[in-house]
């Protein structure tokens, strides 16, 4: 009897380490996917305040994307700054040589 007692107690608790194991595998993944669901809420949310919403590893990459973003947008600006100064000139010149037609003829 006290045989199958220990027997018992000792499968017990293998059964409850096992149930621990598996509810702290569940808390780890459960934890997984709530930081990717921050992540997810954080890239919804509008530029310049993600950043300052989370602290930590996510906070700094999206800070940085943040960054790499505002630099892109700012050279796409000048880029269209550029080309319309370019179409400028270019209509000027051909209002000149409009001119300079008409004046000839």
């Amino acid at each position: 009897m006290a045989v199958e007692e220990e027997e018992e107690e000792q499968e017990e608790k293998k059964e409850e380490e096992q149930e621990e194991e598996e509810k702290e595998q569940e808390e780890e993944e459960e934890e997984k996917n709530g930081k990717m669901e921050d992540r997810r809420k954080l890239e919804g949310l509008k530029e310049g305040t993600r950043t300052y919403c989370y602290i930590g590893e996510i906070g700094v990459k999206l800070q940085d994307e943040d960054e790499e973003d505002e630099e892109e947008e700012e050279e796409e600006e000048e880029e269209e700054e550029e080309e319309e100064k370019k179409e400028e000139e270019e209509e000027e010149e051909e209002e000149e040589e409009e001119e300079e037609y008409l004046f000839r003829q």
